[in-house]
């Protein structure tokens, strides 16, 4: 057997008959006594009615025309003091707004002042930075010219240790030269004494010993032209020398080489 419930009836099945039976349960007639309830609850007809005889009541007074214009007179006020209320609004948003443009170009100003603060500081990092740029250039520079000075004044000193060694090395070819100058003068000094004995001699042995001798004679004197022209070529180097790097003793050192 089942049995289901429906709107306070009660259906019972058993054996594929069902009956109908009434219950006590919620039926239709008291859902709508609930609605009409709440609807009274919700509209009250005597403040309808109380409000209507009041009505009556104050057109039949004789301060009806007076009650009127003091509604309207109210109504008026109201009227002005929402216009006020709402003048008052727009004062203030007004005010507001104002406000807020007045703090929007205070910090416009505070931003443009940080801004420029900033670029002063960079610039002046920037000025930093090339002021002290321009000192380590001026620093290399000052290096590279006392070294360019100290390489100048090394190879200075070594030209002038050159020119010296050239120096003592002219002279000491100088006075092997005037020594071999003096003993071939010597020699010379002597040739006559020596063509005589060789005529001498040749007249007795023959002419061999003479064509020899002048031989000798000749390679002796070319020696001699390869000495001093050996010699002059030193001491042009050794003039030059002495002018480009020792100019006081130019002269002096001149008529030293050029002695007889």
């Amino acid at each position: 057997m089942s049995s289901i419930r429906y709107l306070g009836v009660k259906i019972l099945s058993a054996g594929g008959i069902a009956t109908a039976l009434i219950v006590p349960g919620i039926s239709l007639a008291d859902k709508k006594e609930e609605k009409e309830r709440d609807q009274r609850s919700l509209f009250d007809p005597d403040a309808l009615k109380r409000g209507a005889k009041a009505l009556r009541e104050i057109n039949k007074s004789l301060y009806a025309k007076q009650v009127l214009d003091v509604t309207k007179q109210q109504e008026v006020t109201k009227q002005q003091e929402s216009r006020e209320r709402e003048a008052e609004f727009r004062r203030q948003v007004a005010a507001l707004e104002k406000e807020r443009e007045q703090v929007r170009y205070q910090e416009e100003r505070q931003l443009e002042e940080q801004r420029a603060q900033v670029g002063a500081r960079m610039k002046q990092y920037e000025d930093e930075l090339a002021r002290k740029r321009m000192m380590a250039e001026h620093e290399l520079q000052r290096q590279r010219n006392a070294e360019a000075a100290k390489l100048q004044e090394e190879a200075h000193a070594r030209q002038e240790g050159e020119c010296l060694r050239i120096e003592q090395q002219i002279q000491a070819e100088h006075r092997a030269a005037e020594q071999y100058a003096a003993d071939l003068q010597k020699q010379i000094q002597r040739t006559p004494v020596l063509i005589d004995l060789a005529v001498e001699y040749r007249k007795r042995r023959g002419g061999s010993w003479v064509i020899r001798y002048q031989e000798e004679t000749k390679k002796a004197i070319e020696s001699i032209n390869a000495i001093f022209s050996h010699l002059g070529f030193r001491l042009l180097a050794y003039l030059f020398c002495s002018l480009h790097y020792f100019p006081g003793k130019g002269r002096q050192q001149t008529r030293v080489a050029g002695r007889p």
